[in-house]
């Protein structure tokens, strides 16, 4: 996680751009066109900074092997959207 992190919102314009150059938003990223680029990782920090907290670890998460657990001592709390509801 701190890698794709790392990547995304620290590395140079052009590593940046050469690793992501195979995928849609790569069109969105100009070498010549600091600004905008500056801009695409301001909005783009603010969207993945609740993933600063998740380390890398060898056993991820996983809600199923959770609940099937059956730890009595333990919570999960899920955020949802309202206007995504049925």
């Amino acid at each position: 996680m701190e890698d794709l992190l790392q990547g995304l919102l620290r590395s140079d314009n052009k590593k940046l751009l050469k690793d992501l150059k195979n995928i849609d938003a790569a069109v969105y990223l100009d070498p010549k066109g600091e600004r905008t680029t500056a801009s695409i990782r301001s909005t783009l920090n603010n969207f993945v900074s609740h993933l600063r907290p998740l380390k890398n670890t060898e056993t991820p998460f996983s809600v199923r092997q959770w609940v099937l657990s059956c730890r009595q001592d333990s919570w999960l709390f899920l955020a949802s959207d309202k206007s995504l509801s049925i």
